[in-house]
Formats: structure tokens, sequence, C-alpha cells
């Protein structure tokens, strides 16, 4: 067994089947196939051919094949020798030497016997096929050779990376934005972030009431005691613990205002700036 993948290749033909002759180009690490239909079983038609593998992948390490006379002739062995390819062949009557390359013929002309489609369509599925199913090393011949598994039909009905991925992010936004939304109702006093002229850097929080809900993110507060009405989203908004000071005996309810910005004015309420105490 050789040590890594495309290192050592064996080839052959399979001779008039399907009225066709056909070159089998077999992987010894990997199982990867190659084949192609041919009208000639010439040295010259059989190098370009397998110039076309080589194209893909690189040039092996070593070519297996029979002692066919495609094989054997000078020019292939030239051909092998300008890219420095040990060439083997195997010894007489014992065809389990090439049995790579034996085995797939077997494989692949039982497959195109069973198969309703023409040569050529049944070649392809036949390749894609036999590429994708896993060895017994657990791995597909793709995932050996291109560290890649093939995307076939039945593939196309499983949902992919990207959506899987999607789906799942989809799912946390819209768990987190119902988890944040639901530590605030109507009614609940804050903290709300005040946008007014800023005499430092630190962000100033005032005490206010949620007053009304706009979409999932979105509230209409109001500054305590009777201060304006603000729409703040949930990230500018800080619960906090109502305490007696946040409005005064016999204040009158203040009519919620139509004005959803913070106010223009250049003062804010008469008491200190507060920041949010952690929520428990």
């Amino acid at each position: 067994m050789p040590e890594k993948p495309w290192s050592r290749m064996h080839v052959d033909h399979a001779i008039n089947f399907l009225e066709r002759n056909w070159l089998v180009v077999a992987d010894a690490y990997t199982k990867y196939p190659c084949i192609h239909t041919t009208t000639s079983v010439s040295s010259k038609t059989t190098m370009d051919l397998i110039e076309e593998d080589f194209a893909q992948f690189g040039y092996p390490y070593t070519i297996m094949s029979d002692n066919a006379t495609c094989f054997t002739s000078e020019e292939f062995q030239n051909y092998c020798k300008e890219r420095s390819i040990i060439h083997l062949t195997r010894a007489s009557y014992h065809p389990s030497t090439n049995g790579a390359a034996e085995h797939l013929i077997q494989t692949f002309q039982q497959a195109l016997r069973k198969c309703s489609k023409i040569p050529k369509e049944a070649l392809l599925a036949f390749s894609m096929q036999f590429r994708r199913t896993p060895t017994t090393s657990g791995y597909s011949p793709s995932e050996l050779l291109k560290s890649c598994q093939l995307c076939t039909k039945i593939d196309i009905l499983l949902p992919s990376p990207v959506h899987l991925a999607q789906s799942k992010l989809k799912r946390t936004t819209e768990r987190d934005v119902l988890k944040t939304s639901n530590q605030f109702q109507v009614g609940d006093p804050c903290y709300a972030l005040y946008f007014g002229p800023k005499k430092n850097q630190d962000l100033r929080w005032v005490p206010a009431i949620a007053v009304k809900k706009q979409g999932t993110r979105t509230f209409h507060v109001q500054v305590m005691p009777r201060g304006p009405i603000w729409r703040l989203h949930l990230e500018q908004l800080q619960l906090r613990y109502s305490s007696e000071d946040d409005q005064e005996p016999g204040d009158e309810e203040e009519p919620v205002s139509s004005s959803l910005a913070p106010s223009n004015n250049n003062s804010i309420p008469e008491y200190s700036c507060q920041y949010p105490r952690s929520t428990r």
C-alpha cells in the first residue's frame, strides 16, 4: 500500500464492452477512478488519456499495468522516463498484481449493465457515486484525494452548512430578543440613557418608567417624576429597583406625550445622575 494519494496508479483496458473500448485508471491509495472511452488502444491514445488525469492531479511515482503492447512499447517507456515515472508490469498469468484496475473494471461493468441510461451518462453517474461512496477506511475516494466530499443529488435534499449556520444564528437572535424584551414590561421602573448636553464623557442614566412598548426592542419611557417621554432601544435601558422617591404622593399621572425623541431642552430634571445597578 502506498503512503500517499496518487503515488501509484493502476491502468488497464476493457476491450469491446458495450461496443466501446475503455481505459481504466485507479489510484492504489484512495481507489479514485478515472475511466475514459476510446476507439483505440494504441500507445499514443493511451498516453493522451492518462495525461488528462495527470494534468488534474499531477504525475505519480509509479504506474502498474499488464503486458499489453500499448504499455510495453518504446513510446510509452520513453513517456514514463521523461516524467521520472517508474513503470511496472504484472507477472504473466497473475492478474491480481494489477488488481486495483481489474477490480474497478468488474465494478463499473456491472454498474453499466444494470443502468438504463446511455453509456456516457451511465459512466458519469457511476464515477460520481463511486467517488462519493466511503471505502473501508471510512472516507470516500474524493475525501482522500481532494480532502472534500462531492455533493450529489441526495446531499442537495439536506440543508447545506451555510443554511444550518444561518438558521442557528436566526434562532439564537430571536431567543435573545425574546429574553431581553421579556425583562421589561409596561409600568416597570428602569434607568434611561440621557442624551442631553454632557459635562463629561461618562454616560448619564436617569430614573424612568416604561409606559409603552413598540415592537420587540423599543420602549417609550417617561422620565421620573414628571419628565418627558423618550423612545429608546432596549440597549439604552436598564432595570432598576423602585423606591418611594420615584413619585411624590398626590402626583397626577402625566398623559403620554407625542414626542418620541429625547427633549431638546438643555436642562435635565433636578436630581443627581444615577448609574444602573446590576440586575439579579
